[in-house]
Parts: C-alpha cells; sequence; structure tokens
C-alpha cells in the first residue's frame, strides 16, 4: 500500500481594486530527501500552503490552517469548493511517503481581507500582486520569483473558475499567468 503524504494551501484571488493574488515570501529551507540527501528549496514567492498534520481532519483543514499561519488571513471552510481545486498527484521523494499530493483551493472574494501577522517562521512577508505584477520566472520585477509549478496552478484555477468569475463581471482570459516572462 502507497504512503501519502499531503501538502494544501490557497490561492485567495481578489476582484478589488484590480484582480490581485495573494502571495507569500518563502524563505526557503533544507528538505530531507529518502535518499539522505537534503533539497535546498529557494527563497520564492509561493501561494500559502504547507503540510497536513496528524490533528486536520482533511487536505481543507490544512489549507485553512496554512493561510492563517502564513498570512493571518482566517477563512471558513465553507469558502472552499471541490470544483475549484487542483490536486497534483506525483512521486515522492519525502522520507515514509511514496506518493504525494499537493492541493490547492481556489477562493475568490471581493475585496481584499485584511492581512495579519504571520506565524510560520519561513515566511518573510505576504502580499496582494495584481495579476499583471506577479513575479513570474524571467520578468525582472523582483529577485524572487514565483515557480513554474505555482503559476501553472493558478491558471488551472482561473480555467476552473472562468464561470464564476465571468459572473462576476471578470474576463478570466484576461488574468491568465505566463509561465516565462515575455520578451
Amino acid at each position: 500500500m502507497a504512503r501519502n503524504s499531503i501538502t494544501a494551501g490557497v490561492a485567495l484571488f481578489c476582484i478589488k481594486p484590480r484582480p490581485s493574488i495573494l502571495l507569500v515570501l518563502d524563505k526557503g529551507e533544507k528538505i530531507p530527501q529518502r535518499n539522505g540527501r537534503d533539497f535546498s528549496k529557494p527563497e520564492v514567492w509561493k501561494l500559502p500552503s504547507g503540510g497536513f498534520k496528524t490533528s486536520d481532519a482533511d487536505s481543507k483543514v490544512t489549507a485553512i490552517r496554512e493561510l492563517m499561519e502564513e498570512t493571518g488571513v482566517c477563512i471558513c471552510e465553507s469558502f472552499l469548493n471541490d470544483r475549484l481545486c487542483v490536486d497534483h498527484e506525483k512521486v515522492s521523494w519525502r522520507p515514509g511517503s511514496d506518493i504525494h499530493h499537493d492541493i490547492t483551493y481556489l477562493v475568490i472574494m471581493y475585496d481584499r481581507p485584511k492581512l495579519g501577522t504571520s506565524v510560520d517562521p519561513k515566511i518573510e512577508k505576504a502580499r496582494f500582486f495584481p495579476l499583471d505584477q506577479v513575479p513570474i520566472p524571467g520578468s525582472m520585477l523582483s529577485e524572487t520569483y514565483v515557480p513554474v509549478s505555482h503559476v501553472r496552478t493558478i491558471n488551472e484555477l482561473i480555467e476552473k473558475a472562468s464561470d464564476k468569475l465571468t459572473a462576476l463581471g471578470v474576463d478570466p482570459f484576461s488574468l491568465y499567468l505566463p509561465e516565462e516572462a515575455r520578451d
């Protein structure tokens, strides 16, 4: 039987004052691997997310807890919709895990919530980025950037929410992020 590990998080998208997404600046860390080596995770802007704990009832509870720990934003479980979620499953290199699930829920809010203080020591800061200012690889908008995997996740979630966004008066096609800087 395969042993699973789970990371869960929230892509918090706000419509006003202009379409933006909440990202956190992760300081990076060394992550132990099954082969005994460490993977050095670089400093990046990322979606708020973190590992499942045995005290979490499910991935939704993990996502809500991680959003609160990393940004100070508290949301209700009713904000999370299984239809506006992606689950990327891959082979795990983590000790004690064969398969890893990276689960991200999309939450759309009309107005931006107020950010609180991060209690996660790996998080340097949290910030709402207008979608046209998200630091993607090669964009030169920032020394740190959003990993391509997170850009793809954001685009997948925008696609899944296209009907909802259209109903809110937002053109979903104008929100997609390029995977690398445009010339």
